[in-house]
């Protein structure tokens, strides 16, 4: 009981519950002053469709529709697309042949930042194996596209975690957090009493003997000191492992 005072004043050093979600410095320099609003992937889907359609049209090109000076690029991405735009493989689209269709799905969003995979269909609904995975950042409340890379195979990419963080893990939590959820408390930035509500119906622990295995969070204390690591999502972290640290 008296741990989990001692973690609930943590969030009172501050004043008011932080909810942490994946604050990262933004790659969107002074000069990146536009920018496009609304929701990153329609963002996307939208430029990439005007792309497509400059690429199939014979009788102009992308960089003649000012597609390369479209507020949605940022400095870095207009630099990248002039450095491979005679590569073979247009640096867009990352197709080495133009798509009769695209499609898109969102692989992660969290706050501020998003990325989004582009694939191609080719003649006859053929899938292309070739995708774009689109990183996007938001600053003034729009979003710019900063980074743009080419794979091969349509499934995903796999990535680090975005949520990488040690602190007591709470449940009984005061409002407005939601007390149906366990929450991390943790220190960010030195900024005590930050938290983050779990998602853990997935998540592997690691218990105190070293032992590892699904997580059954029935089994564990309020205040226990733990090494989170996840997906950060608008809603909290899906967590994926637990290390439950002995104190």
């Amino acid at each position: 009981m008296k741990k989990i005072l001692i973690v609930l004043a943590l969030l009172a050093a501050v004043g008011a519950v932080v909810f942490f979600a994946g604050q990262n410095k933004s790659n969107i320099t002074e000069e990146d002053s536009a920018g496009v609003a609304g929701d990153p992937i329609d963002a996307v889907l939208e430029y990439y469709k005007v792309y497509l359609a400059a690429e199939q049209n014979g009788a102009s090109s992308p960089e003649q529709e000012g597609l390369f000076d479209h507020p949605i690029i940022s400095n870095a991405v207009r630099a990248y697309i002039e450095e491979h735009k005679d590569d073979g493989i247009d640096p867009v689209l990352c197709q080495s042949v133009t798509p009769q269709k695209i499609r898109s799905k969102t692989l992660f969003q969290q706050d501020g930042q998003a990325q989004v995979q582009v694939l191609g269909r080719l003649d006859e609904g053929d899938k292309s194996s070739e995708q774009a995975v689109v990183t996007l950042e938001v600053a003034n409340e729009t979003w710019r596209i900063t980074k743009i890379e080419c794979l091969q195979g349509e499934s995903a990419p796999e990535r680090e975690f975005t949520f990488d963080q040690e602190g007591y893990l709470l449940k009984s939590v005061p409002e407005p957090l939601d007390s149906n959820y366990w929450h991390l408390v943790f220190e960010q930035q030195g900024t005590k009493g930050h938290t983050v509500p779990l998602f853990t119906n997935v998540a592997e622990c690691t218990g105190f003997d070293g032992s590892t295995g699904p997580c059954d969070m029935n089994t564990v204390d309020e205040a226990t000191r733990a090494h989170i690591k996840g997906q950060m999502t608008e809603a909290g972290v899906d967590v994926q492992f637990i290390e439950l640290i002995k104190e």
